[in-house]
């Protein structure tokens, strides 16, 4: 094989001499391609072809065109392969550039200047033989962009010899950019398709050495758009088919200007008056080009020097910083608040993220949150969630919860994930995913700090608006789901936020009140909101206000909760006027209701959270079955009363129990069911509550328990003289009434059960017995009762509101004697004779007195 391409090249070298060329050529060619697919066959090409050089490169002048076409096209496959390349000296690879240069620029037929162009487009030679020619080089090639013959074929040569030599002479065609790119980004608004494409084909190939761009290429832009581009971008917009294509060919600009170009402000108002127009476009096409440009501005408006050099802290942000950023904002802004195509918002949202990723560290500056955002999220959050913002929220949400936690991550920003509950279309019927699933998916790493408690209020009104939209306006309900779901999520980290923040050993004391008052007033917000509402939902919106409460009760934990030194104001509506004097005439009462805690009094958060809790839940028989009140609100106190410090929440649910003796008659009954409720929870775990040594509140004038007070609560509630005033001789019917009885029964025989294991403990003192001083409270409140109501429970009339007291203490005295015959003989013989020790069995003869 070798032999015969030896054979062939003589033969060729013997037409040239001939002067056969246009023979000899042909065959050469011919000789070259078929030898591309062999090695050997190449490997004697590189052999026997650099002789035959001189006489290519003398003929590419030829006055024929075939022959200097031929010739052109062989010396173009010796300049590809490398094979060829490396037995070409160095001084006649120098001097097949300078000619190829000379000829492009010279010749006067279109065909040879096409390919002297390809020539030097799909040369290999070493970078060092193209530097030294390069100035000849360049000029050839920006001449052949713009060639006298207006060949596209040409241009387009050209422009591959610019990418090629761009990979070669990456510095040096930097440094030239002003020279060889001008030519080519003016083609961004050609009429003509191929031309744009090839313009923009080569400002991505070579976007790695021409960005940022250098002073000179800068300038050199600057003056073309004063000059005519600006007034050509302007001219485009009211031709629909080009309102794409100029928009992408503005972000080219904005890409090719330097910050010291953008100081201008007068060309950047120029500048900043087409994008205005295709942001208001109707065509969503065109308002997604024009967000997908601003990135580019982004890009010019906030290079890495600026944003870098910026302290986070508190440092005040330049003027002209914040101005921008400004700027980039009122356009994003604009769209997420109008009512566009879903597709068009969603491209605003990623904008927009790519805007917080850019800004770096700086993102985490107040003045900057104020600008960029709270005001976007405000916009998003304020709008109640349909099918297609829920599309927004979905990331939103995941944005707002490393916002507050501090996260950064690196993870693509998914506009619409597959598990997305909704399935929306734009209004041409195109699936979103399709729209969002290409290009535009992006990695945005955004580096948030942590959230500063200080800012507490903005993440709590964003999630006050998120469980506000699910109340008001009917939506569906996945998206109902995970809406809250998402917001107790971020209020979990706000709340852990909040506790890490005060565990710092440097908070200050005010830091702490300022965020758990703002927490509890959302709470309170929450709760109120609740109770204003009655639709469908009710059940859900109850829940989630529920886990409100759980959440920061778990999180910020007892030490937090129960410290005497974090006082709030209970200022809850539902129980005003619970300590009011006019509840009842009678000392007893009076004594209890002014030792307990009312409203406005300063309690610690954690009572401050069991008075809401019961409120909302007392509140909620309104809008639940019997079955499904019960059932909630039993879980609802076993999980108030012993999840932590359970003396401190019986003492508030005593309290709160205290305040419907001002309340009408529907509210005193909701109190009865209550009371059944939280004893029925407390018989399961009595040991964790009842313990004397703790319950025991002694005040100036008050000697008895906490736990004496819930047990008297039914009687004193019933023998209240204005438990009835307002419902005109209502009272409880036989259902009530034979529930509440056989609940009452069961309660009491549980607690004397209780101090039957533990009488030793009881007994050890007469004036702590826990009998003698349940008897001595119920013996002052009938005989108060009997004094002031006239004798209400030993009425003979058949009262019916009479015969409800009447009935319970007549099981609670049951109860009682029941319990004494367990250790009437213990107490007989502990007693020793002494009179002073039967004060018990006195008063319970005399509570059998009044009974009869």
């Amino acid at each position: 094989m070798a032999e015969a391409v030896e054979l062939e090249i003589k033969e060729i070298k013997t037409l040239i001499m001939a002067k056969d060329k246009s023979l000899a050529y042909a065959s050469l060619l011919m000789l070259q391609r078929s030898s591309a697919g062999n090695t050997s066959s190449m490997e004697t090409l590189a052999v026997v072809s650099p002789p035959l050089l001189p006489a290519l490169l003398s003929d590419i002048y030829h006055r024929e065109e075939e022959i200097a076409a031929q010739a052109l096209k062989c010396l173009g496959f010796m300049l590809y392969h490398r094979s060829l390349v490396s037995s070409i000296s160095e001084g006649a690879s120098r001097s097949a550039l300078d000619l190829l240069a000379r000829l492009i620029v010279t010749t006067k037929m279109k065909a040879i200047c096409n390919l002297g162009v390809w020539c030097l487009s799909v040369q290999q030679l070493d970078a060092f033989t193209v530097e030294c020619c390069i100035d000849n080089v360049l000029r050839a090639v920006v001449y052949a962009i713009d060639n006298p013959f207006g060949s596209s074929s040409t241009t387009f040569e050209a422009v591959q010899a610019v990418m090629k030599i761009s990979t070669q002479l990456s510095k040096k065609m930097r440094d030239a950019a002003y020279i060889w790119l001008p030519p080519i980004y003016r083609r961004l608004l050609s009429d003509d398709k191929k031309e744009r494409d090839i313009a923009e084909r080569c400002l991505m190939k070579t976007k790695q050495i021409i960005f940022p761009a250098p002073p000179t290429l800068s300038m050199a832009v600057g003056q073309d758009l004063k000059k005519n581009l600006l007034a050509r971008i302007m001219s485009m917009q009211p031709n629909n088919h080009m309102k794409v294509c100029s928009i992408r060919a503005w972000g080219w600009y904005v890409c090719l200007l330097s910050s010291s170009v953008l100081k201008d402000r007068h060309l950047v108002n120029q500048m900043l008056k087409f994008p205005e127009l295709m942001f208001t476009d109707v065509e969503p096409q065109v308002q997604i080009a024009s967000l997908v440009t601003w990135e580019h501005l982004v890009d010019a408006f906030l290079p890495p020097e600026i944003t870098e050099v910026q302290e986070v802290v508190n440092d005040e942000l330049p003027k002209d910083l914040l101005r921008r950023i400004k700027v980039l904002m009122v356009p994003l802004q604009g769209i997420i608040s109008s009512k566009c195509d879903i597709s068009v918002h969603m491209a605003c949202l990623n904008t927009w993220h790519y805007l917080l990723h850019k800004l770096d560290h700086l993102v985490n500056h107040p003045l900057v949150l104020l600008t960029t955002f709270r005001p976007f999220l405000e916009v998003i959050f304020w709008s109640s969630p349909d099918k297609e913002i829920f599309c927004l929220w979905k990331p939103c949400l995941n944005l707002f919860e490393q916002y507050i936690s501090g996260t950064v991550k690196s993870k693509e920003m998914d506009l619409v994930s597959t598990s997305c509950a909704c399935d929306v279309e734009n209004e041409k019927g195109i699936p979103i995913s399709c729209i969002s699933s290409g290009s535009r998916r992006m990695h945005y790493c955004i580096k948030w700090l942590p959230c500063k408690v200080c800012d507490i209020d903005f993440p709590l009104m964003v999630i006050k608006a998120i469980v506000s939209h699910s109340q008001v306006k009917p939506i569906e309900p996945e998206i109902r789901t995970f809406s809250l779901s998402s917001a107790l999520r971020i209020f979990k980290l706000v709340i852990q936020r909040v506790k890490a923040e005060t565990e710092r050993p440097t908070v200050s004391r005010d830091v702490v009140q300022l965020c758990l008052s703002a927490i509890l007033r959302f709470i309170k917000e929450i709760c109120q909101d609740l109770s204003s509402r009655n639709n469908k939902n009710y059940s859900d919106l109850l829940w989630i206000t529920f886990q409100f409460v759980v959440v920061a009760r778990e999180e910020l934990g007892v030490l937090l909760l129960a410290s005497p030194l974090n006082q709030v104001p209970l200022d809850l509506i539902y129980i005003k006027g619970g300590k009011s004097s006019k509840i009842s005439s009678s000392p007893v009462v009076q004594t209890i209701v002014k030792s307990s805690v009312g409203y406005m009094d300063m309690v610690s958060p954690m009572i401050y959270t069991v008075f809401l809790h019961l409120a909302v839940l007392v509140q909620s028989t309104l809008h639940l079955s019997e079955a499904e009140y019960m059932q909630l609100a039993i879980q609802h106190v076993k999980f108030l009363l012993f999840s932590q410090s359970p003396s401190v929440n019986f003492h508030a649910a005593v309290c709160f129990l205290y305040v419907h003796l001002n309340k009408p008659f529907d509210g005193k009954i909701g109190s009865l069911v209550l009371w059944r409720i939280i004893a029925k929870s407390m018989t399961e775990k009595i040991d964790m509550v009842f313990d004397l040594s703790v319950l025991r509140i002694d005040g100036v004038d008050v000697t008895y328990s906490v736990l004496y007070w819930f047990l008297c609560y039914p009687l004193i509630l019933l023998c209240s003289k204005i438990i009835y005033s307002d419902c005109s001789g209502s009272c409880l019917v036989s259902p009530q009434r034979d529930l509440l009885l056989k609940d009452l029964v069961e309660v009491l025989n549980a607690f004397f059960d209780y101090q039957k294991c533990g009488i030793n403990a009881c007994t050890q003192y007469t004036e702590n017995d826990f009998l003698n001083c349940l008897c001595e409270l119920l013996i002052k409140v009938l005989d108060e009762s009997n004094t002031c109501q006239h004798k209400l429970i030993i009425s003979s009339s058949g009262n019916s509101q009479s015969i409800d007291a009447f009935l319970f203490f007549s099981e609670m005295l049951i109860c009682i004697l029941d319990h004494m015959l367990f250790y009437i003989e213990d107490l007989r013989v502990s007693l020793e004779g002494r009179e002073k020790h039967f004060g018990l069995i006195k008063n319970i003869f005399a509570l059998f007195e009044r009974w009869t």
